[in-house]
């Protein structure tokens, strides 16, 4: 009697999970159509209301969202750190550190009470990219970009294309369908 109680109880689970897996996004319309209807609310509401559009944001048919990137400056010796905005869970998240060349750029010159070295980042495809940066001896600092790639299978840091130009100290920087574009010097 035991066992056919335990077996009727794991009958009715599955047919639950299976119940919840086949419940439509929005009652009337086709997933696809309902996708198109839900895709421009904020992902924390998506998240909140149900399971079935929790489940929507992490599918890879549900359109990316914005990436938010913050270039921060880690104290007196002029470092920087990195964060990226959770849309979904509504924080500020830490990136680990990325693989910066030998002398790191820097945000300030010690010779320099107030000078502010700028560090060029630019949010392309989705992913943070590091295209200029100045060391303490006003030289380039980047040979070639960094990028941080959210989407890979272990979110990390990664060494870009070698620049066809010249490394730059500072730069205007700005990106349009997905690639990125560098001006200065």
């Amino acid at each position: 009697m035991d066992d056919a109680a335990a077996e009727a109880e794991r009958s009715r689970t599955h047919a639950q999970a299976q119940r919840r897996q086949q419940q439509p996004l929005l009652p009337g319309p086709p997933d696809h159509l309902a996708q198109l209807c839900l895709a421009p609310l904020p992902p924390r509401l998506l998240r909140a209301v149900c399971r079935p559009w929790r489940r929507l944001l992490y599918s890879p048919s549900f359109p990316p969202f914005l990436s938010f990137y913050a270039v921060l400056e880690d104290g007196a010796d002029g470092g920087v750190s990195f964060a990226a905005y959770d849309a979904v869970a509504g924080r500020w998240d830490e990136l680990p550190a990325p693989p910066m060349p030998s002398p790191p750029p820097g945000l300030w010159h010690p010779s320099f009470l107030s000078r502010r070295l700028p560090l060029q980042s630019v949010a392309a495809a989705g992913r943070l990219v590091l295209v200029a940066g100045s060391t303490q001896s006003l030289s380039p600092a980047l040979p070639r970009p960094i990028v941080f790639d959210p989407s890979a299978p272990t979110p990390r840091w990664q060494l870009g294309p070698r620049f066809p130009f010249a490394p730059r100290r500072w730069c205007a920087a700005g990106s349009a369908r997905g690639g990125v574009f560098v001006q200065g010097q």
